[in-house]
């Protein structure tokens, strides 16, 4: 659930906010990072989650500044 979450996230979050989400992630910042998900319209659905959502996030993220 977190890698398709994950996908539709990285359609929608903007620069400033993936790098935020950075910063809170490595600062383990959980109310920031719950936050800001619900801001993309996702639900905080336990440290699990949000630990495979948050990687694969920056694979993908990552992945597509590499490639341009």
């Amino acid at each position: 659930m977190g890698e398709r979450d994950a996908k539709i996230l990285a359609k929608k979050i903007s620069r400033e906010d993936y790098e935020a989400l950075k910063v809170h992630w490595k600062n383990r910042n959980y109310t920031l990072l719950a936050f800001m998900l619900r801001r993309y319209g996702l639900d905080f659905k336990g440290l699990t989650y949000l630990e495979t959502l948050v990687n694969e996030l920056i694979k993908i993220k990552e992945g597509q500044i590499k490639a341009t």
